[in-house]
């Protein structure tokens, strides 16, 4: 919950501010050429993406968990895409897919690259839809927007209780063009793990212990160089190490509570009633204070995001460089005012099982 609200932040501040940096540069009137001779054998078949099979637990792990935010550079043979970033399912920690992205320059380039690769797949007798929420909606299967298109493998991938089939999505945002991969079956399974389904045997989260590192300093935004190095991090939506150490303990604060949630459950002891109380403890009272501050921090970081946008296309570098750290700041607040929710949730839990005899151990 914490962890979406800073990493949906970031990966949409990040695109942004890229989109901009992207716009100073030449056009590039080889895109269709790329597009029309990019490895699809490689990129996504039914089986696999980059080389890593569905399912399997070998490929780069990550981080944050949230589909597109970290990410890695491509080599050339993969143009027209640029990075790539690899989504696992939530605990079992499963390949779903990948996420590859690039720029397109400006908005209209990017539905026309979107269109023609929406052909390649065509070609592949792929099964396109633009439109309209069927069976699950959106929490697995959302629905493309204007300008963009799911692509699936086979009719089994679009509906049904249990999907088979790979589905194939292309979305822009600005002038980035993404295109997503992903086994149907691993999508529900990350699923089921996101809503706290875990898989028997999950092990207890381990509590991070890295010492909290010192953030961007911005003084770096009062040169060339130091800007370079900040549009860096956000071209390529790596993290810098404070946001690195913060994400990461916010991440455990979530999976502690919910792994806790899960031995609870699975008890036996504790009625459905009693666990929705429970999982609500920690929003309300003295706990926890404003229950959607975390979001209110969220928008004012999408904010700045955009200013910092603007800033760069007025010519302004070293004001877009300070509203970039503004916004990558925003998530010290996000941590700090969500950190009493999610401890709030724990403690409700630990009385509880203290209370029944439960081991949380």
């Amino acid at each position: 919950m914490t962890l979406s609200y800073a990493a949906a932040a970031l990966a949409a501040g990040a695109s942004l501010i890229a989109g901009a940096n992207a716009r100073q540069g030449a056009p590039r009137p080889d895109l269709m050429a790329a597009i029309d001779a990019m490895p699809l054998d490689r990129l996504c078949t039914t089986e696999q993406a980059l080389g890593y099979r569905f399912g399997a637990s070998d490929y780069p792990p990550s981080v944050i968990q949230t589909p597109g935010v970290e990410r890695h550079k491509l080599d050339a043979a993969a143009a027209p895409f640029e990075t790539v970033s690899f989504t696992g399912s939530k605990w079992s920690a499963r390949y779903v897919g990948a996420i590859y992205a690039f720029d397109a320059g400006d908005k209209q380039t990017a539905l026309a690259a979107i269109r023609r690769i929406a052909e390649r797949f065509r070609q592949r007798g792929w099964i396109g839809r633009k439109g309209g929420i069927e069976d699950d909606g959106p929490i697995i299967d959302y629905p493309p927007g204007p300008g963009e298109v799911n692509f699936y493998s086979r009719a089994e991938a679009m509906r049904g209780p249990s999907r088979q089939g790979v589905r194939a999505s292309l979305r822009y945002l600005g002038s980035e063009v993404s295109f997503a991969c992903e086994d149907m079956a691993m999508v529900e399974t990350h699923a089921r793990e996101v809503f706290g389904d875990l898989p028997p045997g999950t092990p207890r989260p381990a509590a991070p212990t890295a010492p909290r590192p010192k953030a961007l300093d911005p003084a770096l935004c009062a040169t060339a160089e130091g800007r370079a190095g900040i549009d860096a991090i956000t071209n390529l939506r790596t993290q810098d190490a404070l946001t690195r150490f913060i994400v990461e303990r916010m991440n455990y604060r979530e999976r502690i509570v919910v792994w806790k949630t899960d031995r609870l459950e699975k008890s036996g002891k504790v009625s459905k009633d009693r666990m929705l109380e429970l999982a609500t403890s920690g929003f309300g009272g003295k706990l926890a204070g404003n229950p959607f501050a975390g979001l209110s921090i969220v928008m004012e970081m999408l904010k700045l995001a955009e200013k910092a946008e603007d800033l760069k296309a007025a010519g302004d570098p070293a004001g877009a460089c300070r509203a970039t750290l503004q916004a990558i700041g925003g998530i010290e607040k996000v941590e700090t005012v969500t950190a009493a929710q999610w401890a709030g949730m724990e403690s409700a839990i630990d009385a509880e099982a203290r209370r029944l005899g439960i081991s949380l151990d």
